[in-house]
């Protein structure tokens, strides 16, 4: 569609962002849990976003990004996403070199919401 080139492995594709859209949830649960109004949940999800995005390398592309800020990029979803999402586009990875990618979104997943539900309060 639009002329993107989506890489040659769609269930790699549908994974990486089934996990990526699972650990997101898990985050916007953990954000509730924390936010005391709507507004401070929607200004942390925009600070974390507009951190997270260049250093994952939604923003540039990766090749000019350094080592170490692709690696502080890795502290959030959005790091490993965009790792897989480039491998699968870039250098036609398929399932097994997404697998790690997506074992770590789904752990973020796991502790975003564990956390999320142990804080949040229950009215």
């Amino acid at each position: 569609a639009l002329g993107a080139n989506w890489g040659n492995d769609i269930a790699a594709l549908a994974l990486t962002i089934g996990c990526y859209a699972l650990s997101m949830s898990g985050l916007t649960i953990l954000f509730a849990s924390i936010a005391r109004s709507q507004e401070q949940a929607i200004g942390l999800g925009v600070a974390i976003a507009n951190i997270a995005a260049p250093l994952a390398g939604a923003w540039f592309p990766r090749e000019l990004i350094p080592e170490p800020m692709l690696w502080a990029g890795k502290l959030l979803p959005s790091g490993w996403a965009m790792e897989a999402l480039s491998g699968i586009m870039g250098q036609n990875w398929h399932l097994p070199q997404v697998l790690l990618p997506c074992l770590v979104m789904v752990g973020f997943a796991v502790l975003f919401l564990g956390i999320g539900i142990v804080r949040f309060k229950y009215e």
